[in-house]
């Protein structure tokens, strides 16, 4: 598909805020009502909830914090959002406090025309207020944690109750690092002051401390290329490295135009195969499922994701983060905090907390 002929789609896609998708599971049955028509929704996303694009509002024990995209300063001074593909990498200090972990994450969105994702990381570079334009990707020697993030489709994150990510505190010397994606095809500047918020408890509130892994791939066909005409899969595993279980509560796939299916299977160590997640997929529904019931990944097991394609555009798609390429990622919600993710490995999305090529 040309630049021209997805200048309208990129359009709506850009536009489209998505629903709600919590890990703590709607009952049984529920059912919704849409064009007329009744349906049971997924039990492992709540899009349909009523407060799917809510503000985030502390609840008792919370503290909630925000931060804005900017163009080198806060309040009343929006990020300048250049026209076409880009991705601006803007920094942030660490506002809360020692020992605390994230029990929810969402987004309001301000720029509804051109802002496609952001990504947040904990960094050892940057400067709080520092905007670096036009970056790709995480530098590797930023040794670059992610611990939330957000696209075109998707809405508020909760953790299970008994369950907090792991985050850097204000005496580690990080930084926090947002990667603001846009893709703007109005013909003119915008301006953005979306915020992100996130929302936090003492770490000795919560049972089980955790983190996101980035599970997939990145070779999408290799130099070759995603054929044209047909439907493609490609997938990536994981191996439990540790001595101890490790609990998965939620996967979130991400991918672009083509995508159309994410999958999962657990490997034991004799080799059998068991699917423990297959979800649709569509460009502007980036949610999170919950894992009902959570998946348990025992010493030697090998998670295996995948993601399904059709090239239905007239040229090869290879690998890549722009819009127009494409990604093969699940991102795992799992703890304890790290088991999961593989040492010494680095992806081109660039953070440390990845694990695929066992």
């Amino acid at each position: 598909m040309t630049h021209r002929a997805l200048h309208g789609l990129c359009c709506v896609v850009a536009a489209l805020l998505g629903c709600y998708s919590s890990f703590e599971p709607p009952q049984s049955g529920e059912l919704i009502a849409e064009d007329a028509a009744v349906m049971v929704v997924d039990p492992s996303d709540r899009c349909a909830a009523s407060d799917a694009r809510d503000p985030l509002v502390p609840r008792d024990g919370e503290t909630c914090y925000e931060l804005i995209a900017h163009n080198g300063g806060w309040e009343g001074d929006p990020l300048e959002v250049l026209q076409d593909e880009h991705i601006d990498q803007l920094y942030y200090g660490i506002p809360w406090p020692e020992g605390s972990v994230a029990t929810r994450f969402g987004a309001q969105q301000d720029d509804r025309t051109s802002l496609h994702r952001w990504l947040l990381f904990e960094s050892n570079s940057g400067t709080p207020g520092l905007v670096e334009r036009n970056a790709f990707g995480v530098p590797f020697s930023t040794d670059a944690t992610l611990i939330a993030g957000w696209s075109v489709g998707g809405c508020n994150v909760e953790l299970p109750s008994d369950m907090g990510i792991e985050l850097a505190s204000p005496s580690s010397g990080k930084t926090l690092m947002v990667q603001w994606h846009y893709l703007n095809l109005t013909g003119e500047n915008q301006h953005d002051a979306s915020r992100i918020q996130i929302c936090v408890v003492p770490r000795s509130e919560r049972r089980h401390v955790g983190s996101i892994t980035i599970l997939g791939t990145e070779d999408v066909g290799g130099v070759d290329g995603m054929p044209v005409g047909v439907e493609s899969t490609y997938a990536g595993t994981c191996l439990n490295r540790t001595a101890e279980p490790i609990t998965i509560v939620a996967l979130w796939p991400h991918m672009h135009l083509l995508g159309t299916g994410a999958h999962a299977e657990l490997i034991a160590s004799d080799g059998t195969a068991t699917s423990v997640f297959d979800k649709p997929f569509r460009h502007d529904e980036n949610v999170h499922y919950a894992m009902t019931p959570q998946l348990v990944v025992a010493p030697g097991e090998r998670l295996r994701t995948s993601c399904t394609y059709f090239n239905s555009s007239p040229q090869v798609v290879r690998y890549g983060i722009s819009v127009l390429q494409e990604t093969c990622y699940q991102l795992a919600f799992s703890y304890p905090a790290g088991a999961l993710d593989k040492p010494m490995l680095y992806g081109l999305i660039g953070a440390t907390n990845i694990c695929w090529g066992d």
